[in-house]
């Protein structure tokens, strides 16, 4: 149905062959968000590694109009698809080197450091989001699909 919702998002659909170079140049990691958001994907990580990983919620670039639709709809904003969006994950001063370049890039202008792989907070396995409140919160794969798939 119609919400009566006006807003400038446009389309984040962009290509991410720009970011390709960087697994020469220490990205140890890297992934579209396209399917089930920046939350599914890091899960999958998660997942795969004996580490937790914690993410900032006040990092992670979303436009106000982003945040305030999906607050009003119940939707969270971080299981929705996001084309045109990228992880990378690298270590260290290379983290900062690499995101640097991406910056460059007329692309990569919002790019962030968003969080870090963890062995002192959280099980391996897990997903935390430090919240705008102060509080941590566990981001859990995805069970059902939150919206169909429209591209």
């Amino acid at each position: 149905g119609d919400f009566g919702l006006e807003s400038g998002v446009k389309s984040d659909c962009a290509p991410l062959n720009f970011l390709l170079p960087f697994w020469k140049k220490g990205a140890l990691w890297m992934r579209d968000i396209t399917r089930g958001g920046l939350a599914s994907v890091l899960c999958e990580l998660a997942e795969r590694i004996p580490y937790s990983l914690l993410i900032e919620e006040e990092k992670i670039p979303l436009s106000r109009a982003v945040r305030g639709a999906s607050e009003l709809l119940g939707i969270d904003p971080f299981y929705l698809a996001c084309e045109g969006r990228a992880v990378v994950i690298a270590s260290g001063k290379r983290a900062g080197d690499i995101l640097e370049e991406i910056k460059r890039d007329s692309l990569g202008k919002k790019a962030e450091i968003i969080g870090q792989v963890e062995d002192k907070i959280g099980k391996p396995g897990e997903l935390l989001l430090s919240t705008s409140s102060g509080g941590l919160r566990m981001l859990e794969p995805l069970t059902s699909e939150l919206l169909p798939r429209i591209c």
